[in-house]
C-alpha cells in the first residue's frame, strides 16, 4: 500500500519468502538482523508485526525526532523503552484502519497485488481443513469460497 505513495520504502522482516514478495514488486528489503546492525536510519517506521520485538526494532531504527506508526494489533502487553522514546523525541501514532473507499478502489483497479499473498483457497464446506492449513508455519492467507 505504501508503495503507491511514491515514498522510498525498505521492508524489514524475518522471513525470506515474505520479503521476496515485496522484492518482486521493486521494494527494497532487508532482514531484521541486518536492520538491527544499522540503528537510527529512518525518519518514519511503520510497525506491522504486532510483536514486542518488532516494536523494539521499529523504535531502534528511527532518527531522533522520528515517527513510529503502529499499524498492527498487539496481543498482550508490550514492553517499551520509554527512555529511548523521550531522549530521541520519538512520536508514536496508532493507526488501526485506513479509509475503505480508496482501498477498495485500489483493489478494483488491481493497483495492489493481493494474489501473491494467498497460499490456498478452499470451499466453505472445507472450513475445518482450511483452518488447519492456515495454522501451518509460513502460510500467509487462506481464502474460503462460499
Amino acid at each position: 500500500m505504501l508503495a503507491t505513495t511514491g515514498a522510498q520504502l525498505t521492508l524489514i522482516g524475518k522471513h525470506e519468502n515474505k520479503l521476496a514478495i515485496a522484492a518482486r514488486r521493486g521494494i527494497e528489503t532487508i532482514t531484521a538482523d541486518q536492520a538491527a546492525e544499522r540503528p537510527s536510519q529512518f525518519d518514519v517506521t511503520v510497525e506491522a508485526s504486532g510483536s514486542s520485538s518488532g516494536f523494539a526494532l521499529a523504535q531502534l531504527l528511527l532518527h531522533p525526532g522520528g515517527i513510529l506508526v503502529l499499524k498492527s494489533t498487539f496481543q498482550g502487553k508490550t514492553e517499551i523503552d520509554a527512555a529511548l522514546l523521550v531522549v530521541n523525541e520519538i512520536s508514536v501514532i496508532g493507526s488501526r484502519c485506513g479509509r475503505f473507499a480508496p482501498a477498495l478502489e485500489l483493489l478494483k483497479n488491481r493497483t495492489v497485488d493481493v494474489e501473491s499473498l494467498i497460499d490456498d483457497v478452499f470451499p466453505l464446506t472445507s472450513g475445518v481443513t482450511a483452518m488447519k492449513r492456515a495454522a501451518q508455519n509460513g502460510v500467509l492467507k487462506i481464502l474460503l469460497r462460499p
